[in-house]
C-alpha cells in the first residue's frame, strides 16, 4: 500500500511478478511465487500452489529426462522406433 501525497489518500497498487527466473511445476507449468530456479539447483524443495506436487532437483531433473524421451519417441528417434 501506498500514499498519494498529492491527494493524501492510501491506494493499493498490484505489482506483477515476472515468473523468468522462479521454478515452475513441469506438470501445471504454474510458476512459484518464491522459489527461484537457482535456489532449486542449490537444493531447495518446493509445493506447487495449484496441483500440490512437491519438487526438488533431483524430481525435476527425472520429470526432464522423462519429457526428452518421450518427444525423442515422438519424433522416431528414441527405442528403435520410426
Amino acid at each position: 500500500m501506498t500514499r498519494d501525497t498529492a491527494a493524501g489518500v492510501l491506494e493499493n497498487r498490484v505489482v506483477a511478478v515476472d515468473p523468468t527466473g522462479f521454478a515452475t511445476c513441469p506438470l501445471c507449468h504454474t510458476p512459484d511465487a518464491v522459489v527461484t530456479n537457482q535456489a532449486v539447483s542449490g537444493g531447495a524443495s518446493w509445493t506447487c500452489s495449484r496441483c500440490s506436487h512437491p519438487w526438488d532437483r533431483m524430481r525435476l531433473a527425472t520429470a526432464t529426462a522423462y519429457a526428452l524421451s518421450l518427444s525423442q519417441r515422438a519424433a522416431g528417434n528414441g527405442n528403435g522406433t520410426k
